[in-house]
This record gives C-alpha cells, sequence and structure tokens, in this order.
C-alpha cells in the first residue's frame, strides 16, 4: 500500500477546516449602521433646506399679493 499523497492529505486538511458561519460580524453592521447615518444626516440636511426655501417662496407670494390688495384698495377709494 502506497502512502497518501500530498493532494490528498490537504484536501482532506481543506474539507475539514472551520468555516464560518452564515451572516454579518459585528464590525460589519457597525459600519453599515454608520454608513446610513452620514448619509440619512445628509439627506435631512437637505430636506430642512428645501422646505425652507419653499416656506420663503410662499410667504413671498403672499405678501406681494397683499401689496397688489393694498394697491387696489388704495385706488378704488381714490377714485371714489
Amino acid at each position: 500500500m502506497h502512502p497518501p499523497s500530498i493532494d490528498r492529505v490537504t484536501s482532506r486538511q481543506d474539507k475539514g477546516a472551520v468555516r464560518r458561519p452564515a451572516g454579518f460580524s459585528l464590525l460589519e453592521m457597525m459600519m453599515v449602521v454608520t454608513v446610513i447615518l452620514i448619509i440619512a444626516s445628509i439627506a435631512t440636511r437637505f430636506y430642512r433646506t428645501t422646505v425652507l426655501r419653499a416656506r420663503e417662496a410662499v410667504l413671498a407670494d403672499h405678501l406681494i399679493e397683499a401689496v397688489s390688495s393694498q394697491q387696489s384698495v388704495f385706488s378704488d377709494r381714490a377714485e371714489g
């Protein structure tokens, strides 16, 4: 009987190697959460800026309407 070849010995060792369980490690999960928090903070900043600009635009429209209403009231009183 011949002694086992090197290829057979290494292949047996590879088969018996301890496999890493499926899933994520704590470090991987922490990195994902950190990336999500960074993206959320950037998105929140842009959202607040957009809401502020929209409110300013509505206020500007209301101010223009108020000025035009006053002008029409004063011009009606001047004619009457």
